[in-house]
């Protein structure tokens, strides 16, 4: 099976770009694009990549492994940018309960779906 391909560097791409931005907003990089047009070409890529996303494949446990890694991703994501240094200006963050309730929520839903695959 195949879980990752090169659609979904068009969901990791802007995601990795939208983190730093929140973490360090001030980093220079980012001061060459207007904000507005930034925003709307990262949210247009999300939401192209994740329907695409939904269109390429049936196989649910391959779905499910796509979850693993993007929370994987996303927490790998949250670690590196806190060691060096930057804080999150939108309250994504390791402080935040509300961060903990979908990581929990997350896990508790990849887990429900594993196991319903592997009852069929």
């Amino acid at each position: 099976m195949k879980y990752f391909n090169y659609i979904d560097l068009l969901f990791y791409v802007p995601l990795t770009f939208l983190m730093v931005y929140d973490y360090f907003p001030e980093w220079s990089m980012f001061n060459f694009i207007p904000r507005e047009i930034y925003i709307w070409v990262i949210l247009g890529l999300v939401i192209f990549s994740l329907f695409f996303k939904r269109l390429q494949t049936d196989n649910r446990l391959e779905i499910v492994y796509s979850q693993i890694f993007s929370l994987s991703y996303l927490l790998f994501l949250m670690i590196i940018l806190t060691v060096f240094g930057g804080e999150s200006l939108s309250g994504i963050g390791f402080d935040d309960i509300g961060t903990w309730i979908v990581i929990i929520l997350s896990i508790a839903g990849i887990m429900s779906q594993k196991r319903k695959l592997q009852k069929e």
